[in-house]
């Protein structure tokens, strides 16, 4: 029987060990633009379901305002329990992602997006083994791993943090929104070098056949 606040992370070898409560990913799983978080918040873990607290009434309110229908996407997270910030460490959150993102590829790859929208420091980190949001956002990034864009933006519950950053999330929803009008390619496309390409020890690590991939779900 499934627990009320969710099944516990059963990975031996994530902090989040018994702990963690695993929030499902959601939506359209013939999606052709992702949503992708962070981790969980409490409000997700209570009701089992990712982007449903107040960032996710901002994702949906942005997402409205730009055009681009929520029902058309898919929604997940970077890991699928909630990560403490202020109470795990650095390398402690990296094993976290790193345990999750078994898990992240192969829904990834189910759903085969055109694009995915990752939403913070973490996202970034676990699509693309990059850091650095500030940087990275607004610009359009090639995975070779995924055969898709990546469009990095802050995560909403930044943006909610930081309110004056809000018209910055609103550009980068926008560029998505161009980005599909155009055919699934990068309207402008600003500096050359952005396409991201694997690094060929990390991909040695994660290479993995998948054949008749469905989500994971519970």
């Amino acid at each position: 029987m499934v627990e009320k606040m969710g099944k516990k992370c059963r990975i031996s070898e994530c902090p989040l060990f018994l702990n963690g409560k695993e929030v499902p990913y959601s939506g359209n799983t013939s999606a052709d633009v992702i949503w992708f978080g962070e981790s969980p918040g409490v409000t997700e873990e209570k009701e089992r379901k990712p982007f449903v607290g107040d960032a996710g009434v901002l994702s949906k309110r942005v997402c409205r305002k730009a055009g681009l229908p929520w029902k058309s996407l898919f929604i997940m997270n970077s890991a699928r329990c909630r990560i403490d910030k202020s109470n795990m460490t650095d390398r402690e959150i990296g094993a976290v992602l790193e345990c999750c993102r078994k898990k992240v590829v192969r829904a990834i790859r189910a759903v085969r997006p055109k694009c995915i929208v990752a939403c913070g420091d973490f996202a970034l980190r676990q699509l693309t083994r990059q850091k650095g949001i500030t940087k990275a956002r607004g610009k359009w990034i090639w995975s070779d791993e995924f055969n898709c864009w990546i469009m990095p933006t802050f995560h909403p519950a930044y943006i909610l943090r930081n309110k004056g950053l809000l018209p910055v999330l609103r550009q980068d929803v926008k560029a998505v929104v161009a980005f599909i009008k155009n055919g699934y390619a990068p309207a402008d496309m600003e500096d050359e070098n952005v396409r991201y390409e694997e690094v060929q020890s990390i991909r040695k690590i994660l290479a993995v056949s998948y054949t008749h991939l469905t989500l994971p779900t519970n």
